[in-house]
């Protein structure tokens, strides 16, 4: 707890895994206030965002920075928190569109109607109208289960109370606003009783999104686009959990070298998987159990020994296996014999 915490950001080229640019900033920064710095430093480092999208989930949401985006004439996809009452009004207005056929998608499974914002761009020429969409969805069945999951959890609590237990703290902390307290009839101990209006607003907006964006017309292209987001937690995982980059545990003057290190592993790890993606395809060939700590680990198993009447090396028998591991990376077996 008293070490020091960072935010450590890269950007990873999705054609061959490579990490292209990363930095290291001051930590305890939220999202919504990185935003900045993340893009002053991209600008900075000279990287062409001219024919980039930047497709950033809701925890980078302000209205700060969807200003910000715009006077850098940038383009973006941007999830929205639901916390603008602008947002919450417009659900209700085409609230019936949202259970309407003609506005669903079969394939994101996802209902979706879009709207128009006016923004203001200031330029050294004068104010341009910047024409913005906001998509609005549904998913259905998000709201029945969440009603679902709140009834479930006052049940549990009003029969603690029938049987005059103690409920559990936290059972009691999460779920206390739907549960109303009757009148004590004469007589009698307070009563309780399900606070079904308290859950009908709970689960009013369950399910509900919205997304911004300057460049795509198309509700659904949009959240496929943001949905394609997820391959960057892939990337960040293959850093914090599999090179050892989640808790750096060293001095602050050493702290920049294990970074470096960390990197220089992962996007070597991610180049590989790379690899052995674009290869498994066009080859027909799989990556076993889709783990590349057991193509690693197939790998190992290539051992040479050395011959006791020679300075040479000679590499035991390849099996098919392990050639096809080699074939996924892109290289090529190793020859039979070593010469040192």
């Amino acid at each position: 707890p008293d070490l020091k915490q960072i935010n450590y950001t890269f950007v990873c080229d999705q054609k061959d895994g490579e990490i292209v640019f990363a930095y290291t900033y001051e930590g305890s920064i939220n999202d919504a206030a990185a935003l900045k710095e993340i893009i002053y430093r991209m600008r900075a480092a000279d990287l062409d965002l001219s024919n980039v999208t930047l497709v950033t989930d809701r925890g980078y949401s302000s209205l700060q920075n969807v200003q910000k985006m715009i006077n850098l004439e940038l383009k973006f996809i941007q999830g929205v928190r639901i916390v603008e009452d602008v947002m919450k009004l417009r659900f209700d207005e085409y609230r019936e569109s949202f259970r309407d056929i003609g506005f669903y998608d079969a394939e994101t499974r996802a209902y979706a109607r879009t709207v128009k914002e006016s923004w203001k761009l200031e330029t050294d020429s004068g104010t341009l109208n910047k024409e913005l969409f906001v998509h609005l969805y549904r998913f259905p069945g998000a709201d029945e289960d969440e009603m679902t999951e709140l009834a479930a959890r006052v049940a549990e609590i009003l029969k603690f109370k029938a049987e005059n237990r103690e409920v559990p703290p936290e059972l009691w902390r999460t779920y206390r606003r739907y549960i109303k307290e009757l009148p004590a009839a004469e007589g009698r101990k307070k009563r309780w009783d399900r606070n079904d209006e308290a859950i009908r607003e709970a689960v009013r907006y369950a399910g509900m999104f919205v997304i911004r964006s300057n460049i795509e017309s198309d509700p659904f292209a949009a959240l496929q686009a943001y949905k394609k987001r997820n391959i960057v937690e892939l990337d960040f995982s293959q850093y914090k959990n599999w090179v050892d980059g989640d808790r750096l545990r060293c001095t602050n003057k050493s702290y920049l070298g294990k970074l470096f290190v960390c990197t220089i592993a992962a996007s070597l790890r991610l180049m590989m998987m790379s690899r052995a993606q674009t290869n498994a395809k066009t080859a027909g060939l799989k990556i076993p159990k889709d783990s590349m700590d057991v193509l690693m680990a197939k790998l190992r198993g290539i051992k040479a020994e050395k011959r006791r009447n020679a300075n040479a090396w000679v590499v035991r028998q390849l099996s098919q296996k392990q050639r096809d591991m080699l074939a996924l990376l892109g290289l090529e077996n190793p020859p039979r014999i070593l010469k040192n």
